[in-house]
């Protein structure tokens, strides 16, 4: 399995991918956010977040990657992630998924450990990411993360593993 970085030509089948994912994994297991389901999935589905994302992933500087975790041709999941060298060396896990009809072979810790070691590449010195229910709350954890004391605007706790 690899992790390979798209272009501009493929945003389009990631966004598939990732609509496909918060309609089927985020939202119906949604229990970590205290109740702001539909004003938080409207705005991941909204033009406005896509369109950020985009320009965000476009940038010369500190540029949010999105890579497709291959296996041959076979795309399995994806990651969409940033590392903040320009200021504290953080590495942010925005969106990691494993697609359904490959979970539960091992793949979702050997594509982890991929992503840790780009994001170590990249001179990430730890990584933060927030989860949104239980199930992913343990996988994180089962890969070193503690939660902190340090919740975004959306009063969500991070979650951080020191490289």
């Amino acid at each position: 399995m690899i992790l390979e970085e798209i272009n501009i030509n493929q945003i389009n089948e990631f966004w598939e991918m990732f609509n496909r994912y918060m309609h089927e994994d985020i939202i119906p297991n949604w229990s970590l956010c205290g109740g702001e389901h539909t004003a938080m999935s409207e705005y991941y589905f909204s033009d406005t977040y896509h369109n950020t994302i985009t320009t965000l992933f476009q940038c010369d500087k500190q540029p949010v990657r999105i890579g497709f975790y291959k296996d041959g041709d076979k795309v399995l999941g994806f990651a969409m992630y940033v590392v903040y060298n320009l200021e504290d060396c953080k590495g942010f896990i925005m969106e990691y998924c494993i697609l359904p009809e490959y979970r539960n072979k091992g793949l979702g810790s050997l594509a982890y450990q991929i992503l840790e070691n780009e994001i170590k590449r990249l001179h990430g010195k730890f990584i933060d990411l927030t989860t949104s229910n239980e199930n992913n709350t343990r996988f994180w954890h089962s890969h070193g993360f503690e939660k902190t004391n340090i919740a975004d605007s959306d009063g969500e706790y991070f979650f951080r593993k020191l490289l």
